[in-house]
């Protein structure tokens, strides 16, 4: 089956006038439909020179190439397999000019045993009865606005385990973030690179599942439906730890020219603790004080901004916090932080009580 839209698409107002427009240069869409689930199993798309003009908000994007492919295989009324979307050249900002380029946009999943939905009816993206094993994989590239990236990555993994829990990961990055050209006269703190990999396991999804759904498909909530919403979240936390809900987060790396800071986390559901959790935190950061050096220097100029004042002011007293609750290792010019939250409610760092700290804090 081959598809074509027509062009352009308007929407307008009752007088005429038109407040949104979507334009295509160039279409190819071409697909196996399949009755039983209503739906495209496996097609193509190719499109040009696609334009969308919101004229009420002066706002438009514009993508030169944009392909989806699908290839899926139907298993009852569910499916299994790889889907690809590749959008290029896209531009986005003012009908008349543009603010944000990015080089190349890649999506790809796959999916195992999903339900997928029919055209034209409620997604269901956030009942996880729909899913059985799903995979996401993006990649951006070349991405020129105020401040100019090098590539960034996500990847999301998840897993049904049975009909009560899931388990999920979540991988996210960038690299080479330079904002030169909104820093010219000032140095820049944001992290340069940052890598991060977390693991939410042995989550019970489906009574979280049925609020979502209930709340999103209704904003406005009876006193009753209100009640059950807030009923099935005040009962996660016993569930989780029922169920041995833990989050982990490993290599969390951020990267400056000044500083390499990196965190490390295992934290696990309790229904004893007071917090509704327990586990430990380790923070490992080099060169934090050479940052807090030059911070300094620049807080003596009298030509600062107060956005710019204000962030530097912001992280010197992030770093005096460090530099009270954490060991330094002089030598190796390394900030170390272990803290950890016990069955009771209380919270260490390095072995001392946050109690501690808050009293050296208000001195």
């Amino acid at each position: 089956m081959s598809i074509a839209l027509p062009t352009p698409i308007l929407r307008t107002r009752p007088n005429g006038k038109i407040i949104e427009k979507l334009s295509i240069g160039k279409q190819n869409f071409s697909g196996v439909w399949n009755e039983r689930i209503k739906n495209f199993v496996k097609f193509k798309i190719n499109h040009e020179n696609v334009r969308f003009e919101d004229e009420a908000n002066d706002r438009a994007i514009e993508i030169r190439d944009f392909s989806l492919t699908g290839n899926l295989k139907e298993l009852g009324s569910r499916v299994t397999g790889p889907m690809e979307l590749n959008l290029k050249k896209i531009s986005l900002g003012s009908i008349n000019q543009a603010q944000v380029l990015i080089g190349h946009i890649r999506v790809f999943t796959d999916q195992t045993d999903m339900a997928f939905p029919s055209l034209g009816k409620q997604s269901g993206l956030l009942n996880f009865q729909n899913y059985g094993e799903f995979v996401l994989k993006a990649a951006i590239n070349d991405i020129d606005s105020f401040a100019d990236f090098g590539s960034a990555t996500l990847e999301y993994r998840l897993e049904k385990i049975d009909t009560e829990i899931l388990d999920q990961s979540f991988q996210f990055g960038y690299r080479g973030l330079d904002r030169k050209k909104i820093k010219k006269d000032s140095i820049d703190l944001l992290p340069q690179q940052v890598e991060i990999d977390l693991d939410l396991n042995s989550l019970p999804y489906r009574d979280l599942s049925l609020a979502l759904q209930q709340k999103f498909r209704n904003q406005q909530l009876t006193a009753v439906e209100l009640f059950n919403f807030v009923k099935s979240l005040s009962l996660l936390p016993s569930k989780m730890a029922r169920f041995g809900t833990s989050l982990r987060i490993s290599d969390l790396n951020m990267r400056n020219n000044f500083y390499d800071i990196e965190i490390d986390s295992n934290l696990r559901a309790s229904d004893r603790s007071p917090l509704a959790t327990t586990g430990t935190l380790d923070i490992n950061a080099k060169g934090v004080n050479k940052a807090y050096e030059i911070i300094r220097r620049e807080l003596k100029r009298d030509d600062l901004s107060s956005p710019y004042k204000n962030t530097l002011m912001s992280f010197s007293k992030q770093i005096n916090l460090m530099n009270s609750f954490c060991d330094y290792n002089e030598k190796q010019e390394t900030h170390l932080c272990e803290i950890t939250l016990d069955e009771n409610g209380v919270i260490n760092i390095n072995n001392k009580s946050v109690g501690d700290f808050l009293s050296i804090l208000l001195q």
